[in-house]
């Protein structure tokens, strides 16, 4: 528009733009105001020859007071033009109709709210004659328990399901085998051992079995025994805890094959062991005694030459003296009229008690006969800090004579190494090896990943149902639960990290979900229930809510309930409306508009008023049918309650409006998520363009994030591109409007990925995807710390000065304002502060993420979506800690 170049109320010659620039929040169409053309026109009084004479410009003289009457008529058609004007434009629109009826041009209707979901984990009686199966049909009610100024809210199940007493309380193995290690200092058996402090185990497998010469194997003796009591409620068995006298040895040494541990319960000695010493025998038997001197020479001579030359034993003995020269060496002049008579001990020097064993020796004489050594048994071979083990091939009673001694004793063949380390006197004998049973040790890795052993067996579960996990956090303590979908069902051996400890023929369940265990969770507070059901915010109801007129076009009809409830689906919108309705015996279906619908179509629209008040409209005859004449044969199923109001805290839900036989409680382990409140004139400004952007359709990255920003329950969104070497996603990463991070198995997650995929495969959810994989993340939060000291102007009053400053940076570094992966500095926190009337300065003490050291940084980054294992991690979003922001008064 061009405005009179004479006319100065206008500018002059200026000319304003015909078309307003984009997402002004004011068009400034005003032409003037009542001053403007009130001065305007007096101005041009002198310009009229006419008027030439009327030189008064007093407001009470009547010509004057008459231009000041049009002044202000020109004021209220101008105002009155630009707020017209203003309301043909989306942006600058202040009018909910105007918004209404603008959004509708392209499509877009504001979005009716949506309803909180929730899971719900229900338990069943297990008192004996309890229902073995407890069918919920779908729409069961639960009602919630408020709090503070809260009210009741119901929800409904999404789904019939048949609950078991079996399925709930399921547990994570506490326990399992451990198979022994390098440098372990206990065992965990079996009770009652039996054992005491210093008898010998021995640890031994299979591969000394095969192998008698394998270097795997352990003994240690037992420094101590304590008997552990079972705890029935972790479902720990009773165990006894061995301490051994030293650690076991390095890692070549312990067996690894089917490793078993035997008790070593009695100790014995070889025979010999108190023999005396070689030196301290009479010199008759350790060197010997001269014959008569009858003896003849030619042998006194072959003695010396012995003697003298060392002939050996061979020679020795065919002279009959074999095995007595070895220590009569010094004796070099005999009576040649004499010979010498050998020692019964002369040349046992070097194979005296004292003396090693030879290479070639495979067995051991014990100091008696001991009845309980029998072949097959282990034994182990002690001298002081050395050890062997070896295996009983036979054992038999026989007599011994030998070191000045005799008697009858076992005598043990031995399979294993060659005994050169032991001597009769130095060696102690462990055996009558008792085997021993492995006793499970309590699990005390959290329980994390995506797999989970259970204790016990359990039957019926499926792929794909929903379990919930509650437990402790292993990091924190504190309490923490998950809903997870089964992916597979499979069996491991019994035994956890060393199935070959278990007895034979068992083994344990292992669920495998589709999702991590995040945060892990301690082994031992872990609980699984599979009695898991959806459900949703509104409490249904039935009414006759008119009667039918044939005679009218276009008739209207109101629901006597409101708010109307719309669920999380999987539609572009990310909503489905629950109203049903059916007059006779048909069910008549809602659609946007009665666009292309012809007359026999039964078919009908809604439109939501300000107050939530929902009316129906139905066709005129032509463009959609007309209801039937009737009375009271509207009827209308429907549910009510739906927003905000319905975000409860996890446990809310906890009270059952109908209670069939066998069920005991009903509650929802996580916070109710995906609700939103109906859409405001300003979200409404924001989203409705997004119907022209995208049309329906996911191409670029913009189109992602627009998409999912549109979808009910969704409070922000942001789509990148993540490479990882030669792999490619789009990452979308979003948050609900409350702040929260959806989770895969949580109804608005699992929605939105669902309707992604239906829009980019052309409706068919299992149809092939275009383009680039959408990969859905949940945002991650993290936190900085703020701490800073404030110098005030003089006149300010600290209290209300301090106040509005935290206000200011809680509205700028809240969820609300900032965007994912934005980092945040120290420079934008200062201009915050500055920008609060009163602050003349501040000092920064600490300005630094939660999960870095104190500090005071220009910058805090926040990282972008990114690869994580075979996943991908959505981006953070950094704000501020409300319970770590510090502001003082300082001078």
């Amino acid at each position: 528009m061009t405005t009179d170049p004479e006319c100065a109320c206008f500018g002059g010659a200026d000319t304003q733009p015909d078309t307003p620039a984009a997402n002004l929040a004011m068009i400034p169409w005003r032409l003037a105001t009542h001053a403007g053309f009130n001065g305007a026109m007096l101005d041009r009084l002198h310009k009229a020859p006419a008027l030439a004479r009327l030189t008064t410009r007093d407001p009470a003289d009547p010509a004057i007071a008459l231009l000041d009457g049009w002044a202000t008529a020109l004021d209220i058609l101008a105002f009155y033009n630009e707020r017209i004007g203003n309301e043909g434009f989306l942006h600058p629109a202040t009018e909910r109709r105007s918004v209404l009826e603008l959004a509708r041009l392209i499509g877009y209707a504001p979005a009716p709210g949506v309803s909180a979901s929730a899971w719900l984990a229900v338990t069943c009686d297990t008192i004996p004659g309890s229902p073995e199966i407890v069918s919920l049909p779908a729409g069961s009610g639960i009602m919630s328990i408020p709090g503070p100024d809260e009210k009741p809210q119901i929800f409904e199940t999404d789904a019939a399901m048949d609950a078991r007493p079996d399925w709930q309380d399921l547990r994570a193995e506490s326990v399992r085998y451990v198979a022994p290690k390098a440098g372990d200092d206990r065992l965990m058996l079996q009770p009652p051992t039996q054992l005491r402090t210093g008898d010998m185990v021995l640890i031994v497998g299979s591969e000394r079995d095969t192998a008698t010469t394998s270097p795997r194997w352990q003994a240690r003796r037992v420094a101590g025994v304590t008997d552990v009591p079972p705890d029935t409620a972790d479902q720990i068995p009773a165990r006894s805890e061995v301490v051994l006298e030293a650690p076991l040895g390095t890692a070549a040494a312990i067996p690894q094959l089917a490793p078993r541990v035997f008790a070593l319960r009695q100790r014995a000695s070889l025979f010999g062991h108190n023999a005396p010493a070689w030196e301290s025998l009479p010199l008759a038997l350790r060197v010997g005694e001269f014959l008569p001197i009858a003896a003849a020479a030619l042998e006194a001579k072959a003695i010396k030459r012995a003697i003298v030359g060392g002939i050996g034993d061979t020679a020795v003995s065919a002279i009959g003296y074999g095995g007595i020269l070895d220590d009569i060496s010094e004796i070099i002049e005999f009576d040649t009229t004499r010979k010498l008579a050998p020692g019964l001990y002369a040349r046992r020097r070097s194979s005296w008690a004292d003396a090693p064993f030879p290479a070639t020796r495979d067995y051991v004489d014990l100091d008696q006969v001991y009845e309980r050594f029998v072949a097959g048994s282990w034994v182990v071979l002690r001298a002081g800090t050395t050890m062997e083990t070896y295996k009983v091939t036979e054992a038999s009673e026989i007599s011994v004579s030998d070191f000045g001694m005799s008697g009858k004793v076992t005598r043990l063949k031995l399979s294993g190494p060659a005994m050169t380390a032991f001597s009769p006197r130095s060696t102690t004998v462990h055996g009558v090896s008792e085997l021993l049973g492995w006793a499970m040790t309590p699990v005390t890795e959290a329980v994390s990943g995506k797999s989970v052993t259970l204790s016990r067996r359990v039957a019926g579960l499926s792929v794909g149902q929903r379990v919930a996990l509650t437990g402790s956090e292993a990091a924190s303590g504190a309490a923490a639960a998950r809903i997870l979908t089964i992916a597979q069902i499979g069996t491991v051996a019994a035994g956890g990290d060393a199935p070959q400890l278990a007895p034979p023929a068992r083994d344990a369940p292992r669920l495998t979900f589709t999702a991590e265990i995040d945060p892990p969770l301690t082994p031992r507070s872990l609980r699984i229930n599979a009695n898991v059901v959806a459900a949703s915010h509104g409490e249904t109801r039935e009414d006759a809510i008119g009667n039918g007129d044939a005679t009218l076009a276009f008739q209207a009809v109101a629901l006597p309930g409101k708010p109307l409830t719309w669920v999380s689906a999987p539609t572009p919108l990310g909503r489905a409306s629950t109203l049903e309705l059916r007059i006779g015996p048909a069910r008549w279906r809602e659609v946007a508009d009665f666009v292309s619908k012809g007359p026999r179509d039964r078919v009908f629209t809604t439109r939501t008023a300000d107050d939530g008040t929902v009316t129906i409209q139905f066709g005129d005859g032509v463009t959609g049918a007309r209801p039937p004449s009737g009375k009271g044969n509207l009827i209308a199923r429907y549910r009510i309650g739906t927003g905000l109001v319905g975000m409860l805290r996890a446990g809310q839900l906890s009270q059952p409006l109908q209670r069939p036989a066998g069920l005991s409680g009903v509650v929802n382990p996580l916070p109710a998520s995906g609700a939103e409140d109906p859409e405001t004139l300003a979200t409404a400004r924001a989203n409705a363009p997004s119907t022209v952007r995208t049309m329906a359709r996911i191409v670029s990255l913009a189109d992602a994030a627009d998409y999912a920003r549109t979808f009910a329950g969704i409070g922000k969104a942001d789509a990148t591109l993540v490479r990882d070497r030669t792999l490619r996603a789009v990452v979308l990463t979003i948050a609900d409007t409350r702040g929260g991070a959806p989770l895969p198995g949580d109804a608005l997650f699992d929605n939105l990925e669902q309707s992604i995929a239906a829009v980019r495969s052309g409706g068919d959810y299992a149809g092939q995807r275009h383009g680039l994989p959408i990969a859905l993340a949940p945002y991650r939060s993290r936190r900085f710390v703020l701490h800073a000291g404030l110098v005030l102007a003089a006149d300010a009053v600290a209290a209300v000065v301090m106040a509005a400053a935290r206000e200011a940076l809680l509205a700028v570094f809240g969820f609300a304002a900032r965007a994912f992966a934005h980092p945040a500095s120290l420079a934008e926190v200062s201009a915050v502060l500055h920008a609060v009337d009163g602050v003349t300065a501040a000092r920064f003490t600490r300005f630094h993420r939660q999960d870095q050291s104190a500090s005071v940084a220009p910058v805090l980054p926040a990282a972008t979506a990114a690869r994580l294992g075979n996943g991908w991690q959505g981006a953070e979003l950094l704000t501020i800690d409300p319970a770590a922001l510090q502001l003082t008064q300082v001078q």
